[in-house]
């Protein structure tokens, strides 16, 4: 009796065994075949039989990068979250959550993000952004979501605003989207500071907005480069406008070339201003014209547009008879240019004239 069940547990074992071997082979051919996921099931049926256990997070690696890329993100963080509790592996998982949660950030599944941040606490800012899904997750009582919100139809709004509008109008628009979250309670503390920056940035382009002169302007590129500053921190960090082409062409793509304009602007104007001031100008009155001659010393190419006005006294008050405008284009740096004001029968009279000036076109060298 003990010998035939001896007997019976040796065959037993030998068709365990090529059963085993069967499986291991299908299991091989499955994963060759791209068929992962019925491979998996089966090197894990499979358990310790040869490399079996190695196999596995092989192919869950293989089905968390597969659905990755297919945009199946729920499935692809069910495969990497598995994927977590083989340590050699940890590192290919943790990359796999952060891509899928800042993915569900985009997207506003805040229930996924903070199940991907909150399995990889150490990775990267998952700390940050897991505290920040979860503060968009928790409901209406941070002003969080509504913010990111109004700042993207402030942006847009802004964007498809008639060049024709007044700056002032401009920034008033604005102000309606942006001004009311100064004291508005946030869930994300950075969001928050971003909020009020915004907020001052716009209080700064008001007062800019009522300087007419030069420095008015120079004050007024200065603020709408600290806009675009904003815009593409929430642009980077919060996905703002991230579809829309408008924003990023605009606020994005056009975030240097606006420095640009900014820095050229102020050299340029101390440059023409120094000339002015110091009698460098020159200037020339005659019957049919009047001829400024200045010297570019800035690194910048640009456009100079002058208004010129021709007057006479009247009890001590300059009386103006006209107003005309010149345009010189393309003033390379190094360049001694003129800018020449035709007159008229009106200003036949006149003995003096004023003049002002713009900078249109800046562009670096």
């Amino acid at each position: 009796m003990k010998r035939g069940a001896a007997v019976f547990f040796l065959v037993l074992m030998i068709l365990l065994s090529g059963c085993n071997s069967s499986d291991y082979k299908k299991a091989g051919q499955l994963f060759n075949g791209g068929s992962y996921e019925r491979a998996l099931t089966m090197y894990q049926k499979l358990g310790d039989y040869k490399d079996s256990a190695d196999q596995v997070p092989v192919c869950l690696e293989r089905l968390g990068s597969e659905t990755m890329a297919a945009s199946k993100y729920k499935e692809a963080y069910i495969w990497y979250t598995q994927l977590l509790n083989y340590p050699e592996y940890r590192d290919t998982a943790s990359e796999g959550l952060y891509e899928i949660g800042k993915n569900a950030i985009e997207t506003k599944n805040w229930s996924l993000a903070v199940g991907c941040f909150s399995k990889i606490p150490t990775y990267e800012n998952s700390q940050e952004l897991l505290r920040r899904s979860k503060g968009m997750k928790s409901g209406s009582n941070f002003a969080d979501s509504a913010f990111l919100e109004d700042a993207a139809s402030a942006a847009i709004s802004r964007v498809r605003a008639s060049a024709a509008n007044e700056k002032h109008r401009l920034v008033l628009m604005e102000q309606g989207y942006i001004e009311k979250y100064r004291t508005s309670e946030f869930y994300d503390s950075s969001l928050k500071e971003i909020a009020v920056r915004y907020s001052d940035v716009l209080r700064q382009e008001l007062v800019a907005s009522g300087i007419k002169d030069t420095a008015g302007q120079v004050a007024w590129l200065q603020s709408e480069v600290e806009r675009y500053a904003v815009l593409n921190v929430l642009y980077r960090d919060y996905g703002l406008c991230a579809d829309s082409t408008p924003f990023i062409n605009c606020y994005i793509d056009g975030y240097d070339a606006l420095k640009t304009s900014r820095d050229g602007f102020a050299a340029i104007d101390a440059d023409v201003q120094s000339q002015v001031s110091s009698g460098k100008i020159s200037a020339r009155l005659d019957s049919n014209s009047v001829t400024l001659t200045l010297t570019n010393n800035t690194e910048y190419t640009y456009d100079l547009k002058v208004r010129f006005s021709f007057s006479y006294k009247v009890k001590g008050a300059d009386r103006t008879l006209e107003t005309v405008d010149a345009l010189v284009r393309d003033i390379t740096p190094g360049r001694t240019y003129k800018v020449k004001g035709a007159r008229t029968s009106k200003s036949a009279s006149a003995t003096d004239f004023s003049f002002v000036w713009e900078y249109e076109n800046i562009r670096a060298q």
